[in-house]
């Protein structure tokens, strides 16, 4: 296993500083908001559907448990006792429209938000219409697609009621031109494996074919459960978990505000069809280990969130040791307090013939700051949401890494005057 030493990030509030030679390796990098990466949780949800959907006070319940409360629906207007619950419930909806009469989809999303105010985060044309094709206006296929888009997206902002929210590209494979404010891709792992060459494509391919180019928001990604041959490989529950956990924090890296998870709950009954199997909880509502992994990964990014960012905006710091496949981002507080995620995505970890998760070496990680820091404390998401390892008055922390994402929460030293940004 090829390692390496990767440094980032930015001065931190600590107090003394280490010899010139034990920081000749460390640079500095921008960190982003703690309340950035909560933001970008998003889900699934087929509430107009029915299933076990069809209870909107377990589905909200479910959602907030969970702790998201955006939630990507398909767009049928007022009347929808579960839609309109969950907005009562705080609920803020990314409605993707199925295409239809313009006019009575715009005259209802504008209903809807006048009722609602609020609660439509965004609003997104045609979902896969590669598969799901609509017609409009005498027109069919691809130029069907646009036509709609086009006066969905001019419907918008011409709209006193509407003209506020962003309006999210439709998706189809392959991609092509339409009018949008936020672009918009799907993601998914073909073989089992990690998700972020899918993410890296789908972003390089909405980018170049639909200019020009903008802030791309993810709405479907995810990996199902059923093993044998699918469309999509399935994993077992154990590997689901740490898949959705790591797609969020790849999805996040790689620019990408928004990420919609596919999908809460498994919907359909036949034991024979993957799309039974993409939940993060079974059709009894009973939580997969996905589930509790991303709840206790919420949960460590929540409790060092804040309302405001922290004074200075970077962090200095190395990791020694880390597989080349591992990458880390660093996050900062309100609190000013700092948080690094860590995790890796082999090529080899899922078996296809077999159905098992294969063994990953795990690495010796050494995180080093510029200057010891109060406290240090590893979280495992998949463990729980205590600190797993803490150390304190150091300016180094060392952890095996293996394919599990991990977070390092770091309480700087008190000092006399502010941190500045290096």
């Amino acid at each position: 296993m090829k390692l390496r030493s990767a440094c980032l990030a930015s001065l931190l509030v600590l107090g003394a500083v280490l010899p010139a030679a034990a920081q000749a390796d460390l640079a500095c990098e921008a960190a982003a908001p703690a309340d950035a990466l909560l933001s970008s949780f998003g889900m699934n949800t087929h509430m107009q559907q029915g299933w076990q959907y069809s209870d909107a006070r377990k589905t909200v319940a479910v959602l907030k448990d969970l702790g998201i409360t955006q939630v990507r629906e398909a767009f049928v207007g007022l009347g929808h006792e579960g839609l309109e619950y969950a907005a009562q419930q705080g609920i803020r909806f990314l409605y993707f429209i199925p295409g239809g009469d313009i006019g009575e989809q715009l005259a209802g999303l504008e209903a809807w938000e006048k009722r609602y105010p609020g609660s439509i985060l965004a609003i997104e044309g045609p979902n896969e219409v590669n598969n799901w094709p609509i017609a409009h206006r005498g027109l069919t296929g691809i130029p069907a697609a646009q036509a709609f888009q086009k006066e969905l997206y001019e419907g918008v902002h011409a709209s006193e009621v509407l003209r506020s929210i962003p309006v999210l590209a439709l998706t189809s494979w392959p991609v092509f031109i339409n009018h949008s404010d936020i672009g918009n891709v799907h993601a998914y792992s073909r073989d089992g494996g990690f998700m972020s060459s899918r993410i890296v494509a789908a972003i390089l391919d909405e980018q170049t074919l639909n200019p020009p180019a903008k802030t791309i928001w993810m709405t479907e990604a995810g990996y199902h459960t059923h093993l044998g041959e699918d469309y999509d490989e399935g994993v077992s529950e154990a590997l689901q978990a740490k898949m959705a956990t790591t797609m969020f924090l790849s999805a996040f890296a790689r620019g990408l505000p928004k990420t919609f998870y596919y999908q809460l709950a498994n919907q359909y009954t036949d034991p024979n069809d993957q799309q039974a199997y993409f939940g993060l909880v079974d059709q009894s509502w009973a939580p997969k280990p996905a589930f509790t992994a991303l709840k206790s990964m919420i949960a460590i990014v929540r409790d060092a969130a804040g309302s405001q960012a922290a004074t200075a905006a970077s962090l200095r710091y190395a990791l020694d040791g880390l597989p080349e496949t591992a990458q880390h981002k660093a996050f900062r507080t309100s609190a000013g307090e700092w948080l690094i995620a860590v995790w890796n995505e082999p090529e080899d970890i899922w078996d296809r013939a077999g159905n098992i998760e294969l063994p990953v070496p795990s690495a010796d990680v050494t995180l080093r700051l510029g200057e010891p820091a109060s406290d240090m404390a590893l979280y495992d998401p998949l463990v729980g949401t205590s600190a797993v390892r803490t150390v304190r008055d150091a300016p180094q922390l060392s952890f095996p890494l293996s394919s599990s994402p991990l977070f390092i929460r770091i309480k700087p030293m008190p000092r006399a005057t502010p941190a500045s940004d290096c």
